[in-house]
């Protein structure tokens, strides 16, 4: 049985609404519990909070693809666009991207590589 249904399982009844309640709040828990361990965040890494002007991002056209990472800069938050620079491979080059297209800040790039294999 998995946590999530154990949890929702334990002490509820049927029809109360503040187990309800409970059992949505513990099988959040455990689901965000069992991302932590799998070294994971809640959601896709690279949510608009976590992305910062100036800094640098590996970027993918299509994130659930397992495609090369392009290094890229991102100058500014345009609407619910990023505008970025490419540095590599087409240096110079700008354009506007979503944020779930910036996958992984460039300096944990390694790391995400190796999770994902």
């Amino acid at each position: 049985m998995s946590d999530a249904k154990r949890l929702s399982v334990q002490g509820a009844r049927w029809g109360d609404p503040s187990s309800r309640r409970q059992t949505r709040e513990l099988r959040r828990r455990a689901g965000r519990e069992l991302l932590r361990r799998r070294g994971l965040q809640l959601g896709n890494y690279s949510g608009a909070h976590n992305i910062h002007p100036g800094q640098e991002y590996g970027y993918r056209d299509s994130p659930k693809r397992r495609d090369d990472l392009q290094r890229v800069k991102v100058i500014e938050k345009v609407r619910a666009k990023w505008k970025v620079e490419w540095v590599e491979p087409n240096p110079g080059l700008q354009d506007y991207v979503k944020s779930v297209q910036l996958v992984v800040p460039w300096g944990k790039r390694r790391a995400f590589l190796k999770n994902e294999e």
